[in-house]
């Protein structure tokens, strides 16, 4: 079984708490990151399948992994095996989403020097790794314009962490085709 829905980002947006928000609701079932289409593409479908094999009744099948956001091959991947998933962007202020990122990479201990010095080294296009991509991570047009290549918009759902209400959650259960009426009560950050 593959997923059809995918939280694809970006990271620092929001996705945790939308994944726990969303794995709330009966109907949905949510895993965690698998970096399948990016990281873990060569392991191949059957080990990706593995991360579903709880699903029970569900309608809604989803999986959620940030960096699908930014990673240039995952659009064409994903629309080769899954092509008609639907697809949940959650976006948050450019700057406080790349800030929020270089402190993660701090407590991850991937990052060593302050963050102005981060953002000189990227400039400077000396970032090696795509995590210590702070910048173009939050420059989400480019990304988007990759995914609109292989997705209608019919396929993708837009929010933004800084207006995630109840009235958001409720168009995305109707977006993924779930009851819509489910309440999830206090709307607390997670992962911050």
């Amino acid at each position: 079984m593959l997923p059809n829905f995918i939280i694809a980002g970006p990271p620092k947006s929001g996705t945790t708490s939308l994944q726990f928000y969303l794995d709330k609701h009966p109907e949905i079932f949510v895993s965690g990151e698998t970096h399948f289409f990016c990281e873990n593409y060569e392991k191949g479908l059957e080990w990706y399948e593995k991360f579903f094999e709880d699903v029970g009744k569900e309608k809604a099948i989803g999986e959620k992994t940030p960096h699908y956001f930014f990673h240039p091959a995952v659009p064409q991947r994903i629309k080769r095996h899954i092509p008609n998933v639907k697809l949940i962007f959650i976006f948050r202020n450019p700057i406080d989403r790349a800030y929020s990122h270089y402190w993660h990479n701090v407590r991850k201990d991937r990052e060593t020097v302050s963050f102005e010095e981060a953002i000189k080294r990227e400039v400077k296009s000396e970032a090696e790794k795509d995590y210590l991509r702070y910048l173009e991570v939050s420059k989400y047009i480019l990304h988007l314009k990759r995914w609109n290549k292989y997705f209608p918009k019919s396929q993708m759902f837009f929010l933004t962490l800084e207006k995630l209400s109840q009235e958001n959650l409720k168009e995305i259960l109707r977006f993924l085709g779930v009851n819509e009426n489910f309440r999830f009560g206090e709307l607390k950050k997670y992962n911050i």
